[in-house]
């Protein structure tokens, strides 16, 4: 006997979702249907996230009624439970099971329905007792040619920093200390008594007139330094009106 197929729409069966389910506030989709690695006897995994109370049986009446193949969990906290069969699955906190699930965003309440590269219409075996798959394990894996896959674009070490706020402010304070090293170490620094050969060369080139030179940085002080060139030798003279402090 050959078996039938039913076609559904992810997009209607949602807007009936939230028709009936008014608190949730979020959907995601996972599993092989997410990736695309499962058949028409796969079932349609999807986190469902909500402000109020919904009760895990109404949400399996509602896949009963609209699609055998839609197999809820209900999300609570870092946690879902399958409305279908009890499996549940759960991580550190909620970001990390969406990141260990590979679950992603497809519709919320402040948005609507996402762009997002998903299957929007499915097709599953009309079978009237399809069963939903069993999760063999609570914590979450994604599949071996899904992780390669992320780490390739993301790289392993980004996302284990994502998954822990502190990493993240210490990979900062290394980055701008690597960075302000790097300046330091580029920046000429000239020792002061080279600044002053280079004044007592410039004052011995000056005229009868006494006239400033440049300001010369040294311990928080600025100074002027002026020349009289009717001082024999034309050196620099220290003394009231020819060093003149202006620190502030």
């Amino acid at each position: 006997m050959e078996l039938g197929y039913e076609r559904h729409e992810l997009k209607t069966l949602t807007k009936q979702l939230i028709t009936d389910f008014p608190a949730i506030t979020e959907l995601y989709v996972f599993g092989s249907r997410r990736f695309r690695t499962g058949s028409r006897r796969s079932d349609l995994d999807i986190l469902v996230c909500h402000s109020g109370t919904i009760h895990s049986a109404d949400l399996r009446g509602f896949s009963t009624v609209h699609c055998t193949a839609l197999d809820l969990f209900d999300v609570k906290g870092s946690a879902a439970i399958s409305c279908a069969n009890g499996s549940r699955v759960e991580a550190q906190n909620f970001e990390s099971l969406v990141y260990q699930l590979g679950a992603i965003l497809y519709w919320s309440n402040s948005i609507g329905f996402l762009d997002v590269d998903i299957d929007w219409e499915f097709e599953i075996l009309a079978e009237p007792d399809m069963k939903s798959t069993v999760l063999v394990s609570r914590y979450p894996q994604l599949p071996i040619n899904i992780q390669n896959k992320n780490s390739a674009s993301e790289g392993g070490l980004w996302a284990r920093i994502k998954e822990h706020p502190l990493s993240i402010i210490v990979a900062a304070i290394v980055a701008s200390a690597g960075i302000t090293f790097e300046v330091i170490r580029q920046v000429q620094i000239v020792p002061m008594d080279q600044h002053i050969k280079n004044l007592e060369k410039q004052i011995e080139s000056f005229g009868a007139k006494p006239q400033p030179l440049g300001l010369i940085a040294a311990d928080g002080l600025e100074k002027q330094a002026l020349v009289d060139t009717t001082n024999s030798g034309g050196s620099l003279q220290e003394g009231e009106g020819f060093l003149e402090d202006y620190s502030k």
